[in-house]
């Protein structure tokens, strides 16, 4: 037994020298934090000679202790995290190096006491920042802030500023200025320690002004076509100071002059006949800043007598057939499409030749065909070249483009930017490629639309270059002059059954209708077809061709559909029509030309064979010829002439030339008939003409064989 025994057991307590109760000592020290507390034991070594160590045992009861702390080779243990408040019961054993273990020491009893803690807040200094205008700053508040006791200081809140912004971020925050402004501003935090005591700072911030660049802004304006105005722009200056102006860019439809460049006033003259949108650029200065570039935008709406637009229907097959124009263009665009169907076999519609007078047109079957055709009745549009702003606002434009396509969609802008997708007609009106071919559209857009050629399937991808035509309308509906218009898409639903397609007005009568796929959602070759029309709506399918299978199932597409009617009682008065060298004749359109009458000098001829191209076969079978003139009484005023003619006699080219003068000014010069259109076929000539002395004069001259009219139709214009 090992009979070792410790002889003082010190426990130091505060400093405070407890007694042992028996012949033990025991010696604590004792040290607070906020919450816990911890204890230092002492004893007098032992002095036997197999000494191991020692023991520490304590508890919150007498003599029930917790597992022992050893002590090896010291006389001083140190024991943590003691509970204020709490009774604590300490006794120690010495044990040798065989294990044995003596008795527990005398035991001490201790009573941690209670802290009483005190922490000092945090104390707030000024602080005082510079910045510019509209420059945010971060600030460092805590940087000159202090804890008596060294504790963590955070921001707990921040206040609103008169004229900026505040937001914390991290131990800093970052004040914003109200856009423009200078002078003072200010606002107060709170800073917190890690105990959540607070102290409430300021800070005063200088906002010093700096030159602010000006504001341009965008404005819009709208003039009529050849009609000059004048309007003001507009820019702002944060600094209110004084402004000029200046044009960064002119316009290409008309010219922009700065009248005032300190007020910013400006006179636009648009070009000769341009109508649609244009545009010019602008700054403004403020004596050493530019500001951004902005734009004005003109709208140059057109007059309804301005923009020449004629519509119509055309009986054809698959021999060319020339249409001659009732109005006068200078550079028309011509769609013409969907073919009817008289005749079941699958077929497109081909022009060329397209010049002021008029254009040829044909059906053309596919490539695998016999390629001849039953008539077909066909509408036609034509529009002088350009970009237009109807008189409600609707965009409209007629242009064309040269492509070879046929593998993959080429991408063609339009002129302007349209106000919404429009719906488009396209037709080819070249033919220098021998084949068959049709065109297809994809991915309409403001701004322009895909499109390709696609002949026949069993054809390679190959096609030669080709002019393709367009008119773009914005879908809308109203009236242009006497032209009604209706102008829609239709949902993705049309495919190879036929589909009623309502045109979204009503019309007096069947109008002149337009369609065209807006899609190519079906990639075989296909075109459209129309079985019947009426005022309200007309039948369309999707018609494939056959080269390749027979198959002809066609996806959904989307059509765009455009249709016309010329209001009657709106159209210009007949003044004068005769039919030359033949007799009295009522045309399809309810006109009655007279028998000849109003000439002088020349012969006649009459031919029986049937024209192409017109039901009115009678007004170009009879003729006047050689030199001669005509008089027509009329009141002095403005008046379109159409001169009507065809080529009866001659069957090859050069073998009759002739002039036509009209109110004494050249009007034709060596006109060939059969060089412009072969036999049998009409040409149409129309001339806006000004009489002044109560008669219209028109005069025929020979240059090869004999001049020659079939019938002259004049009108008010």
């Amino acid at each position: 037994m090992f009979h070792s025994k410790i002889s003082r057991f010190f426990c130091y307590i505060d400093k405070i020298l407890i007694l042992p109760l028996a012949f033990l000592s025991f010696l604590c020290f004792f040290n607070n934090s906020a919450h816990a507390a911890q204890v230092s034991l002492a004893w007098d070594p032992n002095t036997e000679s197999n000494l191991a160590g020692y023991k520490i045992y304590y508890g919150t009861s007498s003599r029930s202790y917790g597992d022992p702390i050893c002590v090896i080779n010291q006389t001083t243990c140190t024991i943590e995290n003691l509970t204020e408040g709490q009774t604590y019961y300490f006794a120690a054993t010495a044990y040798d190096t065989l294990g044995n273990e003596s008795a527990y020491s005398e035991e001490l009893v201790y009573t941690v006491p209670v802290s009483v803690f005190s922490n000092t807040p945090p104390t707030a200094s000024i602080d005082t920042v510079t910045t510019t205008s509209d420059a945010p700053v971060t600030i460092d508040v805590l940087s000159n802030d202090r804890d008596a006791d060294g504790d963590a200081l955070s921001i707990k809140s921040v206040s609103v500023a008169s004229h900026g912004t505040t937001k914390i971020s991290g131990n800093s925050v970052i004040y914003t200025p109200a856009a423009n402004y200078s002078g003072t501003d200010s606002f107060t935090y709170i800073v917190m320690d890690t105990h959540e005591a607070t102290a409430t700072g300021s800070v005063s911030i200088n906002v010093v002004a700096v030159n602010q660049p000006p504001t341009a802004i965008d404005k819009n304006f709208n003039t009529d076509q050849d009609k000059p105005f004048s309007g003001t722009l507009s820019a702002s200056d944060p600094d209110g100071d004084a402004l000029t102006y200046k044009i960064v860019t002119g316009g290409s439809k008309g010219t922009v002059t700065l009248t005032n460049a300190q007020t910013g006033t400006f006179t636009y003259s648009p070009f000769e006949g341009a109508t649609g949108m244009d545009q010019f650029t602008f700054k403004a200065n403020d004596g050493s800043l530019d500001s951004n570039e902005a734009k004005a935008t003109i709208s140059i709406t057109a007059s309804s007598g301005k923009i020449t637009i004629e519509t119509g229907d055309v009986s054809i097959d698959n021999n060319w057939t020339y249409v001659s124009f009732r109005k006068v263009f200078s550079d028309p665009v011509v769609v013409a499409k969907p073919a009817g169907y008289n005749d079941t076999d699958p077929c497109v519609e081909r022009i060329r030749n397209v010049g002021p007078s008029g254009f040829e047109i044909r059906i053309a079957e596919w490539d695998y065909q016999d390629g001849s055709h039953a008539k077909e009745t066909v509408s036609y549009l034509a529009m002088e070249k350009g970009s237009y702003v109807l008189p409600d606002g609707t965009l409209c434009e007629a242009g064309r483009f040269n492509t070879g396509n046929t593998t993959s969609f080429g991408r063609f802008g339009f002129r302007q930017t349209f106000q919404m997708e429009p719906v488009i007609i396209t037709s080819i009106t070249t033919e220098n490629g021998k084949n068959t071919v049709t065109g297809r559209m994809q991915s309409i857009k403001t701004t322009g639309f895909g499109f390709k050629l696609q002949e026949q399937e069993s054809n390679t991808k190959s096609h030669a270059l080709e002019t393709v035509s367009y008119i773009a309308w914005e879908p809308s509906a109203g009236s242009l002059g006497a032209l009604h218009f209706a102008v829609s898409r239709t949902d993705k639903v049309m495919n190879s059954d036929w589909n009623s397609v309502v045109y979204g007005q009503s019309f007096e009568g069947p109008p002149a209708l337009l369609a065209d796929m807006q899609t190519t959602n079906g990639g075989d070759t296909a075109g459209l077809r129309y079985s019947s029309k009426n005022c309200i709506q007309s039948e369309l399918k999707v018609e494939e061709e056959q080269s390749k299978d027979s198959e002809t199932w066609h996806t959904t597409e989307t059509v765009g559909i455009m249709a016309f009617e010329e209001n009657p009682s709106k159209q210009r008065e007949v003044v004068f029509a005769v039919n030359s060298g033949g007799s009295e004749y009522v045309d399809a359109t309810g006109i009655t030309y007279q028998a000849d009458r109003l000439f002088s000098n020349g012969g006649t001829y009459v031919s029986t064979a049937s024209i192409g191209g017109t039901p009115d076969d009678p007004l170009y079978q009879s003729e006047r010829y050689g030199d001669f003139a005509y008089a027509i009484p009329v009141t002095n005023g403005n008046y379109l002439i159409t001169l009507k003619f065809a080529e009866i006699y001659w069957d090859t080219a050069d073998q009759r030339s002739f002039d036509v003068q009209i109110e004494g000014a050249e009007a034709v010069t060596n006109l060939d008939l059969f060089s412009k259109v072969g036999k049998f076929t009409p040409y149409d000539m129309v001339f806006p003409v000004s009489v002044r002395d109560g008669t219209l004069d028109i005069r025929f001259r020979t240059d090869k064989d004999n001049a020659k009219i079939s019938a002259i139709l004049v009108q008010t214009n």
